[in-house]
């Protein structure tokens, strides 16, 4: 008798074979519990040892599973091959900038972040404006933002830099032109001049409403101020 064949003699001992072609392993299990039999070699996988006995093989790419869904049933009759993927690729952590400035390269009046507009700084990926800022001046208290006075995003020049809060932004929107708002908008059926005429009319709304092709619920939003806040600027302001 082959070596393997003891082991697979012994293996069998420790197993309980029922009428439905069950194999019942009664020896321990690992953690993961997959049945194990202990040799002077070291451990065995017995499911895989009785598949390769009964002449199955194992390739690479594939692993034993029983269909008894249960891993005390090691009979070769009830186990299948599955097809085990191959393990995800490891992402490695992105590298933490310590100095975000020197990333920076000319770009007109502006230094930019080639490529990107983001490093990861202090742990967190955020844009480069935020982490020049942070570094020259201390983290960014909670309900402010880094702007840009060159409306450069990618910028992180620092004297393009300053703070602003939501509010100051909407209006600085309107101011620079950044959007297209009131009856730049595609969508606009008012005009500036059409707003102020119905703020200034004593008209009733579905008066107003029916003159300028809107609703009624339009005229009232106009009047308080709802909508159409802020008219721009003539031009756009420098710097």
């Amino acid at each position: 008798m082959s070596d393997q064949d003891d082991l697979e003699s012994r293996v069998r001992a420790q197993c309980m074979e029922d009428d439905a072609g069950h194999l019942w392993w009664q020896g321990r299990t690992d953690r993961r519990g997959r049945a194990t039999f202990d040799d002077d070699g070291g451990s065995v996988n017995v499911r895989r040892l009785l598949w390769c006995t009964a002449g199955g093989k194992v390739p690479e790419d594939h692993t034993l599973q029983g269909r008894c869904h249960t891993g005390r049933c090691v009979a070769p009759a009830h186990t299948r091959l599955f097809h085990r993927p191959p393990p995800a690729p490891r992402v490695r952590a992105p590298r933490e900038v310590r100095h975000p400035a020197s990333l920076l390269v000319a770009s007109g009046e502006c230094m930019v972040l080639p490529r990107t507009g983001t490093v990861y700084w202090q742990g967190r990926l955020v844009k480069i404006a935020r982490a020049v800022w942070e570094a020259a001046n201390g983290p960014v208290e909670k309900g402010w933002s880094v702007c840009h006075r060159c409306d450069t995003a990618a910028c992180g020049l620092l004297e393009h830099l300053y703070l602003q809060q939501p509010h100051q932004r909407v209006r600085e929107t309107a101011d620079r032109f950044r959007l297209p708002l009131g009856e730049d908008h595609g969508q606009a059926k008012l005009t500036w001049d059409a707003v102020e005429f119905i703020r200034a009319s004593t008209a009733s709304r579905s008066e107003l409403a029916e003159a300028f092709g809107v609703s009624s619920s339009t005229i009232r939003k106009v009047r308080f101020r709802e909508t159409w806040r802020h008219r721009p600027s003539p031009s756009p302001p420098a710097g």
